[in-house]
């Protein structure tokens, strides 16, 4: 990551002199800053008092913004390239510190997220021109969520790789910059700790680690209490009272959903939908995974087997959707009733072999696209199967652990995998 910043940095200085002095901000009085990725390295624009945000469009509506929380994006990275979820396993410590966040390296440039709690980004900030040099620094922040239920973010700062090139002015060196997380609501508010101020010779000198915090406020209309809320940094010059710009922001959620045992209010990070993999732990109930991925890899061989599509694979790209039971009882007696049916169909009144069995099925009862779904008609549907009534249990009560864990709210998506 480091050393990928550095070089886009240096061929910038090298390459792009004439698009660097060209604009007003960049004239000698201004301190000439900006910000590098691993794809770009963007010039600052002097400000005019407010946080400038280079990258991003004007946050949503709320109502614009609970439409989106059907529109889903798949990470499935992180330090190893394939971060899921294994049921019935304790959920992993949602912090993800800044040493951890270097050895992410997934050739992109936007957040990186370890889980639904944590998020964590990597990019370089600085003065520069061709002809006199630079101070630069990396900058490293992880953001963490607290599962303890309470609502608040941590962002853990880590400053280092500090470099001079070339002879910057004297007085760069003394100019100061404030560091300093910010956060901006839909519908509510937040705040956020105060900025840790140094000058650029101090920056680039050795390396700094801090902390600072997020504390959303304010309730809204929306079921579960939801919330949303961008949250990025922002580099200040107390000389000139601008905030000229907001790096790359996140985005996450936080709620009162009182459904969530142990948990009634809490917040994550909305860019990762996760993976629940029951592949690990195919022993603990081989029959339960095997039927899911038949479901989703062969739904021909399944029963009633008349559909071309059974969601919720990565692969297939439609994620299921939890069905709080409370907030829908007809769907999620229906999606029961209809899978039982079908094993009745299929494997008679006594299918249950005294008892021994229990009827499986597949999207989850639990889902928007359970069994009932199909009554929409189409080629999207289910599966069901008498499946030992310990495994379909055991399976059930991993499910609903998972939901616990990950903080899965009715209508959230996720995806399951068998392999």
């Amino acid at each position: 990551m480091s050393r990928s910043l550095r070089f886009l940095l240096s061929f910038f200085l090298i390459t792009t002199a004439s698009a660097v002095v060209a604009p007003a901000a960049f004239a000698a009085q201004a301190p000439p800053f900006f910000i590098v990725e691993k794809d770009r390295v963007t010039p600052v624009p002097a400000g005019d008092g407010q946080a400038k945000n280079q990258f991003g469009a004007p946050m949503d509506t709320l109502t614009q913004r609970l439409a989106r929380e059907r529109t889903f994006t798949t990470q499935l990275f992180n330090k190893d390239g394939s971060a899921t979820v294994v049921p019935g396993q304790p959920r992993a410590a949602a912090a993800v510190s800044p040493d951890e966040c270097l050895e992410i390296d997934t050739g992109e440039p936007n957040f990186q997220h370890k889980d639904r709690f944590s998020s964590c980004r990597t990019y370089g900030f600085g003065i520069g021109r061709p002809e006199d040099g630079s101070l630069t620094f990396l900058v490293t922040t992880a953001y963490t969520a607290a599962t303890d239920g309470t609502q608040g973010i941590r962002a853990d700062v880590y400053i280092h790789d500090g470099q001079v090139e070339g002879n910057p002015p004297p007085e760069w060196y003394g100019t100061q910059v404030g560091i300093q997380v910010m956060c901006s609501a839909i519908s509510t508010s937040c705040s956020t700790s105060d900025m840790t101020l140094k000058t650029m010779g101090e920056w680039v000198t050795g390396e700094h680690r801090f902390w600072q915090t997020i504390i959303p406020s304010g309730t809204t209309t929306a079921r579960d209490g939801k919330a949303f809320y961008e949250v990025g940094q922002t580099f200040y010059d107390p000389v000139t009272n601008t905030r000229p710009v907001i790096d790359r922001t996140d985005f996450f959620r936080c709620d009162t959903a009182t459904y969530i045992p142990g948990a009634a209010q809490g917040c994550v990070f909305t860019a990762r939908t996760p993976v629940m993999n029951f592949g690990p732990v195919r022993s603990k109930y081989p029959d339960i995974v095997d039927h899911i991925a038949a479901a989703q890899y062969h739904p021909e061989t399944t029963k009633p087997g008349t559909f071309t599509l059974i969601p919720g694979s990565v692969e297939a790209g439609t994620p299921l959707t939890r069905l709080y039971p409370a907030y829908d009882t007809a769907t999620y007696n229906r999606n029961h009733a209809k899978a039982v049916a079908t094993c009745v169909e299929f494997w008679g009144t006594g299918y249950t072999q005294g008892g021994t069995l229990d009827c499986d099925e597949y999207p989850f009862r639990s889902t928007y696209q359970g069994a009932a779904y199909s009554d929409n008609g189409g080629t999207v549907g289910y599966s069901a199967k008498p499946i030992a009534l310990s495994q379909n249990r055991s399976a059930g009560n991993d499910v609903g652990t998972f939901y616990k864990d990950y903080r899965i709210l009715d209508s959230d998506g996720y995806f399951v995998s068998a392999t």
